[in-house]
Order: C-alpha cells, then structure tokens, then sequence
C-alpha cells in the first residue's frame, strides 16, 4: 500500500501520513522517494503517533520513543518472561532492557536474564533515536495484560518510560541500562538444527530431569554426538529417558561433541517455537567468553545459557536387560486413566495388574474413594502386578507421541518402555509388607 509523504532523506524525518489507521500489525516501512510502503497491507500511524510529534528524531529531554501495537508487546514479554527470576538479589535482574534502534522493522528488543540464561525478542514497531533502559518486569507485564490491542506509545522522559494506551497512561521508573548484565558474546562457527529434529530430540526427553537442586548436574539434558548420532539424555532417580537420533547435519557442529545443557533452557526454547509457531531452523553458536550456547530462532528471538559443569553420571547401567514380559498397548490411554485415578486426593500411588488380555489400574484413596481402568493389551509373558507413582509414570508416557512396548522384569524392578529411538526407564514402588 502506498501513502504520498513528504519527500525525506531518510526514514523518520519530516514524514506526515494523513487519515493513516493501524489494522492488524506493523510491519516493514520503507521509504521511496515521495512515497511510502507498508509491508502487508498495514497503514500506519506516523502523524497522530508519538504524543503528537511529527517529527521522529529526539528532542530536549526525551531520548526514546517508539510505538508498538499491545499485541506485540504482550507476545515480547511473555516470552522474555521465562528468564525474569520470581526471587532475586539484585535488584536489576527483576527489570526487562528495552533497547530501539533505527531500522524501523524489528526495532525494540526486549531482554531478561536470571544469570543463567539470557533470553532477548526483537518486537516490531515504529521506533525514534537509539537508546535503551530497564524498567520492572512484573509491573509492565501486568498492565500489558490489561490492554485492548490498540497502539501504544512508549517515550522515555525525566527518568521514567512512559506508556500510553488509549485513556490510559503508566509511568514507571528506570535503572540504567549500563547496570544490567552485559550479553555473553557468541562463536564465530554458527551450526544448525531443524526445529523438528530438536523438538524430538529434547520433547520425550525433558520431563525426566530433575526439578530439585540436590544434584544439580541432573536438572540438565546431557547432549552427546558422536558418529553421526545425536544422543539425549536425562535422570531424576525415579526416571530415565535416553534418545538416540541419526542427524545428518553433525559434520560441522565443531566443537559441541558433549554438553549439559540445563532443561529448563530447553523448556523455554520448545515453549518460545510453540508460541511463535516457528518452523525454521535453529541456528546454535557456541559462546566465547562463558561456557554455554546461543539458540537464535530466525531474526526474533535469541537465548543463551550456560552448560552446567560437572560429569554426568553413567546411567545407562540402570537400564533393565532382559525382560520376560513384554505390552504393547494404547499408551496415551494408560497415561489419562493414572490422571484419572488423581482426582482422588492425596493419591501418591497405583498398582498395574498385567493380565492375559489386558491392563488393569487400580487406586485407592483412604477416605477418598477408589479407581479402576481396563486397558485392552497384547501380553508376552506372565501375569504381574506393580505399583508406581502415577504422577511420574503420567509424566513420561505423555510426552511420547509414537508406538511403545512396556517390558516388566518383576514387581519391584524398574520398567522399560521402547520407542523407535528411545528407551524410557520409571522406578517402581515397593509393595506393602
């Protein structure tokens, strides 16, 4: 769509767009001449933007302005969000760096960091003179909230950013961007995996580390590649999940051979591609002055963490061998009949009767009632019964999204569950005496 402006040197000085409403998002704005494009069909507000300056370049005290639609805004820090600590010592871990720039596309970024990891989302918007500032997370995301998706004006003035939404106008003040951690600075050998191989390398795997922090070398995925072969692994000590994938693109990861990488990173990114309905590639680039990896998701999104140092214990001697009793059976329906057995309070345990024909779950709850299924199975060996945490055993079975066989060994030993790629190891309870 083209607008008729006046004729300007560069983008943002002079322009005057008459009658000009936002529709939907905004998008590339490039000047031509005497006219002006706007990606995507979208007109965008110039003249009544900005608290009524025409002009776009920074005068007397303000030094930042820009305007983004709340949609945006609110997608920015939602995801930025998982890296803003809940408790911290520093008072500058609880703030969000707001950085503009004068591309124009793309032009604020957004950043939080808990030390950890470092997680930055490039928002569009129609952006001023370069600068940047740290506001508190917790108070912009929760007015954010409350926005109809209308245009927002942010202007920073007399040490505080500005943020005006319709009738509504909150003032919140800053810390200086020069007090918030700098970035750890990237490697210059980019690699790349595809988001689909990532989510089934990391999907199946990330539920069975640990979320205390007595060991904390088990709170990581262990990454290993070696021959072609891209490994995952994790344990808690009621749980092991193990993924082995063929990737034909290991040739130039130089460098990235073994890495334990904290799983509440890789939650993050599998969440972030989830919300931006991401599909392209993954580009990883190890770090140069901290031990740890860059994950960057196109243009927009980028998040570093740090490896977790230490050994990670051999846990593959856990791994049941030889099991004389094998099910095949519909495994999503196990995992919603032991949340179904749940509902019954304080239930920490259920017993699996493998029969001829079929699974039974049964669960008792004193006082509270009790719970049975019947899951239809094809049955190798003899019968058994077992006891398990149904929550953990939930856990691991719907997080699997292809064929399994359950392999039992005896009622008090761990169980294996077989995928294509995978091997999925759930301690079991021990019976009552």
């Amino acid at each position: 769509m083209l607008f008729p402006i006046n004729t300007c040197d560069q983008w943002g000085a002079g322009i005057d767009v008459d009658q000009a409403t936002v529709v939907d998002q905004l998008f590339e704005f490039k000047v031509y001449g005497d006219l002006a494009r706007c990606g995507g069909g979208v007109t965008v507000p110039i003249k009544s933007s900005m608290s009524g300056h025409n002009n776009l370049q920074t005068k007397g005290a303000i030094k930042m302005r820009f305007t983004i639609l709340a949609s945006e805004l609110k997608r920015a820090l939602g995801i930025v969000g998982r890296c803003c600590p809940a408790r911290f010592v520093l008072p500058i871990l609880g703030n969000v760096l707001i950085d503009t720039d004068t591309e124009g596309v793309n032009g604020v970024s957004f950043t939080t960091t808990d030390l950890a990891q470092r997680i930055t989302v490039r928002a569009s918007a129609i952006t001023a003179d370069k600068y940047a500032t740290t506001v508190e997370y917790k108070k912009l995301a929760k007015y954010v909230k409350t926005l109809a998706d209308e245009r927002v004006d942010v202007e920073y003035k007399a040490g505080k950013l500005q943020f005006k939404c319709g009738s509504t106008t909150l003032r919140l003040p800053t810390m200086d961007a020069t007090e918030f951690p700098e970035a750890p600075i990237p490697g210059d050998n980019p690699f790349s995996i595809s988001c689909e191989s990532f989510i089934e390398l990391t999907r199946s795997v990330v539920p069975a580390a640990a979320t205390d922090e007595s060991r904390p070398i088990l709170q990581s995925v262990h990454f290993t590649i070696e021959k072609g072969v891209f490994s995952t692994q994790a344990c808690d000590g009621y749980r092991l999940a193990q993924l082995k994938v063929p990737q034909s693109d290991t040739d130039d990861m130089d460098g990235f051979d073994v890495a334990n990488i904290p799983a509440i990173s890789i939650d993050t990114v599998q969440k972030t591609i989830k919300a931006l309905k991401y599909n392209g590639p993954i580009q990883l680039r190890l770090c140069k002055n901290i031990h740890g990896l860059e994950f960057k998701l196109g243009v927009e999104v980028t998040l570093i963490t740090q490896f977790l140092e230490g050994s990670y214990p051999n846990v593959t001697s856990i791994i049941p061998q030889n099991c004389p009793v094998q099910v095949q059976l519909d495994h999503q329906k196990l995992a919603v009949a032991l949340r179904q057995a749940m509902v019954l309070d304080n239930l920490i345990r259920v017993t699996i009767k493998v029969m001829s024909d079929r699974v039974e779950v049964h669960g008792q709850s004193p006082q509270q009632g009790d719970f049975e299924a019947i899951i239809p199975a094809t049955v190798k060996g003899s019968l058994l019964d077992i006891a398990f945490d149904p929550k953990i055993l939930a856990a691991v079975l719907e997080a699997l999204d292809e064929p399994v066989v359950i392999e039992f060994s005896g009622p008090t030993r761990p169980i294996r569950i077989n995928t294509e790629h995978g091997v999925y190891v759930v301690m079991p309870m021990m019976p009552y005496k």
